[in-house]
This record gives structure tokens, sequence and C-alpha cells, in this order.
């Protein structure tokens, strides 16, 4: 005999409805594949374009982190989660790095289907770099069965902060629209800059946004709560104290030092007029006793120094010794180089002038050329694109030894880059080191974009808290500025032709994070 059980209808209604809730949660709250790409490729967008800003990029990158955490979190594959990760790193790339492309086009040598091209290789390529390092890590977790919130943010900050790493060194290295640089203005976060870096900066911003994440979660849980606002609390007081720690000393005596903005466009950079005006502007500085240091832009000078009439290079040099003015101005410098061909004997090298309060001229040559406008890499990987490019005036020159003898003015080491060796970590903490004063020599009129302008200057900004040390910045076009120690703008040009004058004051010894750049790049 079988027995029924009558269970009553409201009670087979509710049932449904929790079945029916619990299929939501578990499925429908997943976000779909046209949400997830369109929150992916907006955050990394966003925080691509605010790089430009630096006051707007340092909470605008810490927003798109957590909202491409709280995606990947809501993927159910691993392929899902590559997808995600790789939309937001093509975002932003394309927004960071977007004036590259104002860069190639130069019609008619290089057209719009040309620019495309080689911009598509390009993010395409550095894409694939941000992904194989991310995929990486996080096959590894879900090797380890570790696929909770902290294993994904620590695969996704170690993935990014790797890949930033790589795409500035080698052939392929294109260290401009870094994350890193996007926390210059924050209180809490600048003090890392000596520690770790750029690089320990975008790891920390991926720390930060998996805490707002975990914060978020646990606000209903009001002892959980307290403890990560406790801990919060104190990061910002550890934060905030680290940028008043002083890893260099300030020297006894400050020097003064005076900027010249030239502001010439690139057509017009190369007449004889702008010439002339800056072989006069070059003994006006000479003659002026009123600072120690003069610095001109790069390429200051586009005439060979043989080709310089005698009388006038005698005549600056006995100016500069009267007057005790260190002199530095950046134009070609002549390389004997009998074993290559077509060069009948010498090419061109990007020099840095220093003629000192002597009278005598030393020089420092860029070593890091920028490919493409300065030389062509030597590589079947990349020679396919030279048909494409446009050949920019005085882009054949010859780099400069890795070692160069130190360049001192006025009792002050020096260390000089020349344009954008600024950008490369290793090189620049190489030439920090040893130095007191840093001293960048700028010409950004070779990119008509705003966005490389400031991504230029905050760059700059970067280097000086990285190595704790005061730069100066003279630019064509562009910003010329002086930098203090901890990245903070003192005074700046742009615009218009002019100079300025400051007082700075000199800083030895190094940071760790230079230190351990330095030993890591040579």
């Amino acid at each position: 005999m079988v027995h029924r059980c009558f269970i009553p209808k409201r009670f087979l209604r509710k049932k449904a409805i929790f079945h029916h809730t619990l299929h939501k949660s578990a499925v429908g709250h997943r976000p779909t594949t046209t949400l997830s790409v369109a929150l992916s490729g907006g955050a990394g967008l966003c925080a691509g374009l605010a790089l430009s800003e630096p006051r707007a990029a340092a909470p605008i990158a810490i927003a798109a982190a957590v909202v491409l955490l709280t995606v990947l979190r809501r993927q159910n594959s691993f392929l899902h989660e590559l997808r995600a990760f790789s939309v937001f790193a093509c975002s932003f790339l394309i927004g960071a790095l977007f004036w590259v492309g104002l860069g190639i086009y130069r019609p008619p040598a290089n057209d719009l289907g040309d620019t495309l091209l080689v911009c598509g290789v390009l993010v395409a390529f550095h894409t694939a770099l941000y992904c194989v390092c991310f995929a990486t890590l996080r096959a590894g977790c879900r090797a380890l069965q570790k696929r909770g919130m902290l294993a994904l943010a620590a695969c996704t900050g170690l993935g990014w902060t790797s890949a930033e790493v790589i795409r500035t060194m080698g052939f392929w290295a294109l260290p401009w629209g870094l994350l890193g640089y996007s926390q210059v203005d924050n209180a809490i976060l600048r003090g890392l800059y000596p520690i770790a870096g750029s690089a320990g900066i975008a790891l920390a911003i991926w720390a930060i946004a998996a805490a707002c994440i975990q914060s978020i979660q646990s606000f209903r849980q009001s002892g959980r709560l307290f403890k990560l606002t406790t801990a919060w609390v104190l990061a910002c007081i550890a934060g905030w104290s680290l940028q008043h720690v002083a890893w260099t000393r300030a020297m006894e005596h400050p020097i003064t030092v005076r900027l010249v903005h030239t502001h010439w466009p690139e057509d017009t950079k190369y007449n004889p007029t702008e010439q002339l005006e800056a072989m006069a502007a070059l003994y006006a500085a000479a003659q002026n006793p009123e600072a120690n240091i003069v610095v001109f832009p790069e390429l200051f000078l586009v005439q060979r120094p043989g080709v310089l009439p005698a009388n006038y290079r005698r005549a600056v040099a006995e100016a500069a010794r009267i007057s005790r003015v260190s002199l530095l101005f950046g134009m070609p410098g002549l390389a004997f180089q009998t074993d290559i061909p077509g060069t009948e004997g010498g090419a061109q090298q990007n020099t840095l002038i220093h003629i000192d309060g002597a009278g005598t001229a030393k020089t420092y040559v860029k070593e890091l050329l920028l490919p493409f406008t300065e030389y062509l890499p030597d590589t079947p990987a990349l020679s396919w694109a030279y048909p494409y490019l446009y050949r920019y005036p005085l882009a054949d020159f010859l780099p400069g030894a890795s070692v160069q003898p130190p360049l001192i003015a006025a009792g002050v080491a020096l260390g000089p880059t020349i344009c954008s060796e600024l950008a490369y970590p290793g090189k620049a903490a190489r030439q920090a080191i040893d130095a007191s004063l840093l001293v960048n020599v700028s010409s950004d009129s070779w990119i008509a974009s705003s966005f490389y302008v400031a991504q230029a200057l905050t760059i700059a900004r970067v280097r000086a808290a990285e190595a704790q040390k005061p730069l100066v910045r003279a630019n064509n076009v562009g910003f010329s500025a002086f930098i203090d120690a901890n990245g903070q703008i003192l005074s700046s040009l742009i615009g218009h032709a002019g100079s300025g004058t400051m007082d700075i004051q000199p800083r030895s010894g190094a940071t760790p994070y230079v230190r351990i750049a330095a030993w890591l790049s040579q």
C-alpha cells in the first residue's frame, strides 16, 4: 500500500522561488560577454588617458583596477578571465600611447593606412606581452587550486608589473604609459617611489584595489570591517610618513640654474634664422654671470662642431671662462666609425656639450636612441616596417657608450639624460646614482600632442622622486621645468620662448630603488 505525502502548494512555490534565486546567484549575476568587455575596455581606456593628468590619474588608476578585478572575479573560466584582461590591457595601451600614431602619421610619407598598420602591430605586441605574463601566473595558481580573491589580485598585479618591467627593455622597449607613473601626486603612495620605483607603485595599485573590494564585501560585518578600517588607517599613516624619509642628503650650498625654453616647432627648428638666434643666445648666456649653470634644449644647435666658425667657438669658451658659467646645450656630434659603410669616416651622435667654467668642453652622448626616429633597429623582426616610416631629419645617429666620463658643473656632479632616455628606468637610475643634480635636455616637437608632452613631464617627476634628487629639464616644445627631490614642480615654462632662473639644492647619496635599478641595469 502506497502512502502519498501531500505538500502544501504555498511551500512548493517558496521552494521554487528559492531554487530560482539560487540559480540566478550562481549564473545570472555573472556579467555577460558584452558587459565584461565594455567594463574592462572602458576602465582600461580611462586609466590610459588619465596618465596625462597626474592629479586625476591617481584615483582613476585605482578605480580602474577595482573594476577589472571585479570583472575577473565573476568570470567562470580561465579563458574568460584572459579575455577580460586582454581587453583592459589593449584599451589601456591605446589610451596611454595613442599619441604614437600622431608621430608616425606624416603624409604623404606615411598615410593613414600605414600608421594604423604600424600602431596596430605595436599595440598587439605589447598587449600579448601583458597577457602572457598574466596567463602564466594565473595558470600556475589554478594548478595549485588557488582561485580566491587574493590569488586573483596577486596574479593580476604581478603579471602587470612584470610586463611593465619587460617592456622597458630590449629593442621592443616602449617605456611610456606605465601604470606606475599615475601616482606621483598620490600623497599616500608617493613615498614608495624611492623604495620600489614605478614598478613597485604599479604593484601597490593592484593591492589597494583588492583591499577596496574586500572592504566593500565586509561592509555588513562589523567585526571584520573594524579590522579593515584600522588596517587602512595604519597603511595611510605609513604611506604618508614614508614621503618624509630622507634617503639622500642636501649639499651645503645651492646653485643657480637657468633654463632656456626655445619653443621652435619641428618645421622651423632647422631654419637658418632660428640657428642664428641660437648662436647669439648661447654667446649671450656665456657672458652672463648671474647663473652657475645654463641649460639649453636638445639639438639646440644643429650644426656639427666642425661646421661652426672657429672664432665663434673660441669666443663662447672664453666668455664662459671669464664669467665662470657652465653651459649645457645639445647638438649633433661626430663619431669616427671607419668600419661602417657609407659614413665616409664619420657619423652623427646626439650629443650634450658641456662648456665648464674654465672654458673646457666635455660631452655626453645619448646611449639609448629612439627607434625609428633616431635610428632603425637592425633586426628582421622590425625591418618590415621601415618602408612605412617617415624619415626624421638627423635620424641616423650612433649610440654613445654605456659608461662615459662624468660631467661636473659648478662643483656639482650632473646626471645627464637626453630626451627619451629619461623614460628608461634603468638608464635613468645609472645616471642618477652618483649625481647630485639631474639634467634632462629634450625636444618634444617631434610629436604634436599635448598628451605626450604631459606624460613626458610626469616621467621627469617620477625620475626625480625615485632618485630623491632635483631635476631640471630644458625643452624645445613641451615643458621646461624645475622639479624638486619629491617630484613636485617648482616652476615650469611652456607655450612661448623664454627662460627661467632658480636656486636649486643639490643632493648626494642614493635611494634604495636607484641602487637596485642601477645594479640590475648594468
